[in-house]
């Protein structure tokens, strides 16, 4: 999925607001941002089938996984720049299949424990390059 340049805009997507919690909150740890993608992947499961339940209206909601859903939902893909094309949006099983796909990198790069930030800190620094040849070489990515 790496070669996948949609798919890669869309995990993108679902990892910045991750990072932003994470700067926002010192507490946040790698089983925090594990546990926010597992509530948006059943939030995105749920609205596929569109079947709501009165428990689920007054259940807590997981902020950071609202963010990541909130991203989820504006995020569109553009092929080209210079000839305008229509965006693209995202299904639910690219969706789903991106939220696990974090969820799987997480939990990868966590072996010695959730408890810790080795995947917050990671994603800090890919993020940081990413910045850095974005003045480079004039990449757009998302602020």
């Amino acid at each position: 999925m790496p070669n996948d340049e949609r798919l890669g805009w869309l995990i993108l997507h679902i990892e910045v607001p991750l990072l932003e919690y994470a700067r926002r909150i010192p507490s946040f740890s790698d089983r925090d941002a594990v546990l926010a993608l597992e509530y948006a992947k059943g939030r995105v499961e749920k609205n596929r089938s569109r079947l709501l339940l009165a428990q689920e209206e007054s259940r807590v909601k997981n902020e950071a996984g609202e963010a990541v859903l909130l991203s989820l939902e504006q995020c569109r893909f553009q092929k080209k720049i210079i000839l305008l094309q229509d965006v693209e949006r995202y299904t639910t099983e690219e969706k789903l299949k991106c939220l696990e796909t974090v969820i799987l990198r997480i939990k990868h790069l966590s072996r010695a424990g959730l408890a810790a930030r080795t995947y917050l800190q990671d994603l800090a620094l890919r993020l940081d390059r990413l910045k850095e040849l974005s003045a480079q070489k004039k990449i757009i990515t998302r602020s």
